[in-house]
């Protein structure tokens, strides 16, 4: 009987450890990358599944299309490229660099500027800047997310009661994009250390700032617990199919929703819109702010990762621009020359549905409904997909926040209070 015991145990054991193993560790990240327009055209063919992973679109000829695939699925995906004679560039067992990160991230037990907190550390922060900086700094209870998360917006201002046009800012409403919620959270340290200079602020005269560092914290705090859920993207809402979880918030906007690029069902881990527009408690807390502020808010952000692109309405088509695009293309490159002077690269420009369709999404739907005058999505940081190295955030932040600076003027000069 002892000996039957040993061999069950035993047999349990390695089941357990098989379970425990990252489920991403034996799958492939792919870059394939289209010479001409027929592979371009080609490439959109190539549509998600539960186990096929598109991590970004092809913006044009020679950008690659990057997938993230499991074992079953690598030669079909392989074989579709190299078949239309595209380059292709593999990288196996690409889950391992999941371990690692989530087991960095576990070792942080508070807040720091220029790294990936948790979300209850970055709540806890903003609490102690609005204790420590009354005068300028607000917070505003908007909701809970799904899960119970308190989600505060932070108000910045040199002069709350001045009235100012607004920029209001978002930013990780894809859980795996973890260094949107990181740029979000240095762009309001920055802002604070600059009212706490001598002299006169220049980052915030004439301007207020709002800003949501984390629009999607379920979805958040699930990327980080492990790293099987490290490439997570969605909410965790409950859906009409029991076993699949979460909505896409950026197909979940009232506006062209479900139009194009997004799904309807909920078993698909990128892009399902919900089941209607706003159905997500995270979606209607950002329209909340939107509502409350339209005649305020002049440049609505949402930053996203990852590529360094500037793009701007319309998500739902490419097909043609709205009537004011050469002010937004104007603005992109204002803010892509100041990253280039502050040591930085430049950044890609074109509207969304140029690059790849997306309906439903919120810088439309700021745009079109709520009429906000500038709406863009800022996609940060290149070279390490959804993983980008905490080491390296001290480089390009700075750079990117240099480039919000000099949005700020234009704002500024365009609806001078």
């Amino acid at each position: 009987m002892a000996k039957l015991l040993v061999i069950i145990f035993s047999i349990l054991g390695r089941l357990w450890q098989v379970d425990g193993i990252n489920k991403y560790n034996d799958y492939t990240f792919i870059q394939i990358t289209p010479y001409d327009k027929q592979q371009l055209k080609t490439l959109t063919t190539l549509t998600n599944s539960d186990d096929v992973d598109i991590m970004k679109h092809s913006h044009g000829l020679n950008d690659t299309t990057d997938v993230l695939v499991s074992p079953k699925d690598r030669r079909k995906v392989e074989k579709f490229a190299k078949l239309r004679g595209m380059g292709v560039k593999c990288v196996d067992h690409y889950g391992r660099y999941f371990d690692k990160e989530v087991a960095l991230i576990r070792k942080h037990d508070q807040y720091q500027s220029l790294q990936y907190n948790s979300y209850q550390d970055i709540s806890e922060h903003l609490k102690t800047l609005s204790k420590e900086n009354r005068r300028y700094v607000q917070l505003q209870n908007l909701g809970r997310s799904y899960e119970g998360r308190v989600m505060t917006l932070i108000k910045i201002s040199a002069n709350h009661r001045a009235r100012n046009p607004i920029i209001f800012l978002d930013a990780g409403a894809h859980a795996r994009e973890w260094a949107a919620p990181a740029f979000a959270m240095y762009i309001i340290d920055q802002l604070v250390m600059a009212l706490n200079k001598r002299g006169e602020p220049e980052d915030l005269l004439g301007v207020d700032w709002y800003i949501l560092p984390v629009v999607n914290p379920d979805g958040y705090e699930y990327s980080r617990s492990d790293p099987n859920n490290r490439m997570w993207r969605k909410t965790r809402s409950k859906t009409w199919r029991e076993e699949c979880l979460g909505a896409d918030i950026n197909r979940n906007y009232d506006f062209m929703w479900g139009y194009r690029g997004a799904s309807f069902d909920p078993c698909n881990f990128q892009t399902y819109a919900g089941e209607k527009a706003f159905s997500e408690h995270e979606t209607k807390l950002v329209r909340k702010v939107m509502k409350e502020n339209s005649k305020r808010i002049k440049l609505y952000i949402s930053i996203h990762s990852y590529g360094e692109y500037f793009i701007y309405p319309w998500g739902f088509t490419g097909s043609y621009l709205p009537d004011e695009w050469e002010k937004f293309h104007r603005l992109a490159q204002v803010y892509s020359k100041a990253v280039v002077k502050a040591g930085g690269r430049p950044f890609r420009v074109m509207s969304t549905g140029q690059w790849y369709p997306v309906s439903g999404g919120s810088g439309d739907y700021a745009f079109a409904v709520v009429k906000i005058p500038y709406t863009c999505t800022l996609e940060i940081t290149d070279g390490y997909q959804f993983n980008y190295p905490e080491g390296l955030l001290h480089t390009v932040l700075p750079q990117y926040y240099e480039g919000l600076k000099v949005m700020a003027e234009e704002i500024k000069r365009e609806f001078p209070n």
